[in-house]
């Protein structure tokens, strides 16, 4: 809402309390949004359609737009229902592990990369005594594909090309 005198935000909360929020911790909530990502507050769906530091302003179902703060939005996830093996996705490295890594692809649940299943710069899969870190970095944009669904609700997924996404 407002910015203090020391720099940080009062930021009221859908319960109706206040608190003091740093910029970075602002920039957290709003850096995992892009103008064009389908959000949701509460019950009411729509699209991103401009964003500042603190506030969105969402273009809503019935058209109308409003602005809401950054932190009222929640990003709409893709049902694990609707997740099919060969579905191609824009993920980005959420954590990097000696065994793969877990990506963000828009779903309810993360993707499980597994090491053998990370690609090189020239497209070949890494070795199997290359560390995955010289590969892979947290935030890295990646293109993935669901390779399984398991009754576990987990989804491993594989790297691909990003000609071939």
């Amino acid at each position: 809402q407002a910015a203090n005198a020391d720099g940080s935000y009062a930021v009221r909360w859908l319960s109706g309390s206040t608190s003091d929020v740093e910029p970075h911790e602002i920039e957290q909530v709003s850096g995992k949004f892009t103008v064009g990502d389908a959000v949701q507050v509460d019950d009411q769906r729509g699209k991103l359609v401009a964003k500042e530091a603190d506030t969105f302003t969402i273009c809503w179902e019935d058209g109308s737009e409003s602005d809401i703060s950054a932190f009222e939005a929640k990003p709409v996830l893709i049902p694990f229902e609707q997740l099919e093996v060969g579905q191609r996705y824009e993920a980005t490295v959420h954590r990097v592990y000696h065994s793969g890594a877990f990506v963000d692809f828009g779903a309810e649940v993360m993707g499980n990369l597994p090491t053998a299943y990370v690609l090189t710069q020239d497209g070949s899969r890494i070795g199997k005594f290359d560390p995955i870190t010289e590969h892979l970095k947290r935030n890295q944009k990646i293109q993935v594909v669901i390779q399984a669904k398991r009754l576990d609700r987990s989804v491993r997924v594989a790297m691909v090309n990003d000609e071939a996404a």
